[in-house]
């Protein structure tokens, strides 16, 4: 596996867990199927690891600069009483 998955250093949730899912070797950008294959990581890693079953966020992070300068996925796991922020109010 090409991936990694660390614990963030700055979490989204005070009781929850929120992780990192990036490529081993950050020198390089994750190709399209690699970005295929990394969200179906989180996706499994987030179903196995909630605290509540269904109540997660996968958010995915471009390699532009103001994230890191890498491309990574967010993988967020609330618990209890974590509020996760909307982002969106709305579809219309």
């Amino acid at each position: 596996m090409n991936f990694e998955i660390i614990e963030s250093r700055k979490s989204a949730v005070t009781k929850g867990k929120h992780f990192i899912l990036q490529l081993k070797n950050l020198e390089r950008e994750a190709t399209k199927e690699e970005v295929i294959e990394a969200l179906k990581i989180a996706y499994e890693y987030a179903e196995d690891n909630c605290f509540e079953k269904g109540r997660y966020r996968i958010a995915m992070s471009g390699a532009g600069e103001r994230h890191r300068g890498n491309f990574h996925i967010h993988i967020i796991l609330p618990k209890d009483d974590d509020e996760l922020i909307r982002i969106v109010e709305k579809l219309k």
